[in-house]
Order: structure tokens, then sequence, then C-alpha cells
């Protein structure tokens, strides 16, 4: 039990200095441009962050509206979603992808990727 507990209290601790690594390394850039940055972090494993869960609630309430369907189902669904592009993207960092994927040379390496058939 002991064990379980220390797993769990290193992987939040973990999860807390992503997230503030990523918000200092982007709150700068973001004040220069005079704008606001809020990180929206997931861990591969499917773990969403405060803010995360908070944007996914909002875009279920706006949707919901917009579709006229009920806000449970919208956000399940979007969670769905969520998970399925995590999965997609763990799949594709581990095994690569069978189509090659090229940048299009920015210098920071937060380019737009083009996939060629």
């Amino acid at each position: 039990m002991l064990t379980l507990f220390r797993t769990v209290l290193v992987h939040g601790l973990l999860f807390l200095s992503h997230i503030l690594m990523k918000n200092t390394k982007n709150i700068r850039a973001a004040e220069d441009l005079r704008a606001s940055f809020v990180p929206l972090v997931v861990s591969c494993d499917g773990a969403v962050g405060k803010e995360y869960a908070g944007f996914l609630k909002k875009t279920a309430d706006k949707l919901s509206q917009k579709w006229s369907r009920s806000y449970g189902k919208i956000l399940g669904w979007l969670r769905v979603q969520v998970q399925i592009s995590i999965i997609n993207a763990v799949s594709m960092r581990i095994r690569g992808t069978r189509k090659k994927i090229r940048g299009i040379g920015c210098e920071d390496g937060a380019g737009i990727f083009e996939v060629s058939e």
C-alpha cells in the first residue's frame, strides 16, 4: 500500500513539475506579445491537468448549446476524442508513421508539419 502511495505521489509531482516547466518556458513569449498563456497538459496515460479539465467542460457546454444535445453526452464524446488522440500520438511516437513527415523549417522546432503520401 505504501509503495502505491509513493508511486502516485511521484507521478503527481512529475505532472506538476511539467506544468511549471511549460509555464515558465512559454509565459515570457506570451508576455512579449501581450497575451496570456495557459498550458493544457495531458499525460501519455490520459491524466488531464486542472486547466485542461476546465477547457473540456467549457467546450462541452458551448457545443451542447450549439448542437442542442445533452451536456453529459457531449462531455463524454469530447473525453473519448481526447483519449483516442492521445493513443494515436503515443502510438505514432513509439512506432513511427508509415507516411513521411516533413517540417516547414522553423528554427524553434514548433513548425507546422506536412504529411506526404
